[in-house]
């Protein structure tokens, strides 16, 4: 008599779906970290560009390289300011990703609850049964003699 839980396969799909959701989660973490990057080289780029700017001013440079840096400088500026809606965006995915994912793991641990305590049910049964045994063995060798 081996040990049988019924809703194992319904436990198998929660913990199925718990994993894509954790997976998922990471994707969103994965592309806010990429997403900072690229704010961060977004920052250093216009901090460089602006540096040429001053530098092209300060040499008296043709006007048409420094409408060329003005226009580096915003589309710099033009692409800081989606990266970091993008980042707004992602970070609200985020949090409704982990309200998901809390979800799914919730139910998941109900299961793994209830596996584990009829688990341990069904272990103590077998010992009183493995235990009887071994007393009306006994009793019948003391009974013998």
């Amino acid at each position: 008599m081996s040990f049988r839980f019924e809703l194992a396969s319904v436990l198998r799909i929660r913990q199925s779906l718990e994993d894509h959701e954790e997976r998922v989660l990471g994707r969103i973490s994965f592309e806010i970290a990429q997403n900072a990057t690229a704010i961060e080289q977004n920052a250093d780029e216009l901090t460089a560009a602006g540096l040429l700017a001053s530098q092209q001013i300060a040499s008296a440079s043709p006007a048409a390289e420094l409408h060329d840096a003005y226009a580096r400088i915003a589309a710099l500026r033009a692409q800081g300011m989606a990266l970091a809606e993008h980042r707004s965006k992602l970070i609200l995915l985020r949090m409704e990703q982990i309200k998901i994912y809390e979800i799914a793991h919730r139910n998941r641990r109900m299961l793994t609850d209830l596996y584990d305590q009829r688990r341990t049910i069904y272990d103590a049964k077998l010992a009183r049964l493995e235990q009887a045994g071994m007393d009306d063995a006994f009793n019948a060798r003391l009974h013998r003699r």
